[in-house]
């Protein structure tokens, strides 16, 4: 428009189909030019170009992308946000100089069918505030459509969690509810399903008491989790909990859990429980070498040598199994505890070396009395119960 390499018909056709480019002829477009138009922050896109022709000889716009954001939604409409930088250089019909640098935000709205997308709004800050309260909205929404669809017994159980007595969770109450950290379900055993809980993301323990829970899928992207204790369900399996990196304690008993494979990945878990299960190989255990306290009691196991390298191992009760060899336990340096009494094993020889130890139960084996006496009277302050 400011350049005299176009004749006036061509920049009169050019205004003339400005509307190309928006929606209406409404419009109004920040007014950059305030140095020589100081009318308003804000003019039709009519008046800019013509300000442009009016007091240019030559003008450039230049747009540099510098951040493009992440994709969100608000009512169902797809957005995204993108920050630019803005070069404007001219030269005014006095041929003095016209220079400006800005940053500005785009909101862009994109139209995926259709291949498009429309700048809704252009911000010279960052917005953060009515981004966020789009996003609340937006969370809200979905939070009380998704309250409407659970059952009266998760219902009731998460308005229990947070000891509300209202039927119906205020906006607030809502959130709260969304954001829990600690989760405990007990008793009810009209509770079959987690899947109300999928979307906890801030779940970071959980414990699930006498219900009729046969999975644990819905908990597969609960990247927080830290404990997880599940007791008299009818869980079967651990497979869908073998992304969950940041697990440190786990607990399952009285269940009918058999395998222990899905936990060869879980190496921060420090504590296990699986007394009371039909579980009989323990080798995934090998891999996790942070273990410090283990209860496998009440099991089928049989074989200890995948416990050899847990050199953090402090606790083992594997009392009401089948072992019958503790040897491969002479390596355990760090070991204070061992629990294996109604076993088959036969003695206490292969424990000399473990200079940490303080207690050993060993009720109901194969041990004589003369091999228990000289191992007291040789490790005074280990107590050995027999």
């Amino acid at each position: 428009m400011g350049s005299d390499n176009y004749t006036f018909v061509e920049k009169m056709r050019l205004l003339s189909n400005k509307l190309d480019y928006f929606e209406n002829n409404r419009v109004v477009i920040e007014n950059d030019l305030l140095s020589i138009d100081r009318t308003s922050s804000r003019v039709k896109v009519d008046r800019y170009l013509k300000n442009i022709d009016l007091f240019f000889k030559k003008i450039t716009f230049k747009l540099s992308i510098i951040n493009i954001g992440e994709l969100y939604m608000v009512n169902n409409k797809l957005f995204i946000k993108v920050k630019v930088e803005k070069d404007i250089n001219g030269t005014y019909t006095d041929n003095s100089n016209f220079k400006k640098n800005l940053i500005r935000f785009l909101e862009i709205q994109i139209f995926p069918k259709k291949n498009e997308f429309k700048i809704v709004s252009i911000y010279t800050t960052v917005l953060v505030d009515e981004v966020a309260k789009r996003k609340k909205e937006e969370e809200i929404k979905y939070l009380r459509k998704w309250w409407n669809k659970l059952s009266l017994d998760w219902k009731s159980e998460l308005r229990e969690q947070i000891k509300i007595s209202r039927i119906t969770p205020t906006d607030k109450q809502l959130i709260k509810i969304s954001n829990i950290s600690d989760l405990f379900i007990a008793n009810n055993k009209n509770i079959i399903s987690l899947e109300p809980i999928k979307n906890f993301t801030k779940l970071k323990s959980f414990y699930l008491y006498k219900t009729s829970v046969m999975s644990l899928e819905p908990l597969k992207n609960l990247k927080n989790l830290r404990i997880l204790y599940f007791y008299d369900t009818k869980i079967s399996n651990l497979k869908y909990i073998n992304k969950l990196k940041k697990l440190k304690y786990l607990s399952f008993y009285k269940t009918e859990v058999d395998d222990l494979d899905a936990l060869k990945e879980l190496r921060n878990i420090h504590t296990i429980y699986f007394q009371n299960t039909k579980v009989k190989d323990i080798s995934s255990l090998g891999n996790m070498r942070n273990l410090k306290e283990i209860y496998c009691h009440d099991t089928e196991i049989e074989d200890l040598s995948p416990l050899k390298n847990l050199n953090k191992l402090r606790y083992l009760n594997c009392k009401n199994t089948k072992v019958k060899d503790i040897s491969i336990l002479s390596g355990l340096k760090n070991l204070e505890v061992i629990i294996f009494e109604n076993t088959k094993v036969n003695s206490l020889d292969s424990l000399k070396n473990l200079k940490r130890l303080k207690i050993i139960n060993c009720k109901n084996t194969e041990i004589s009395e003369e091999n228990i006496e000289k191992f007291k009277k040789r490790f005074p302050d280990v107590k050995v119960n027999f």
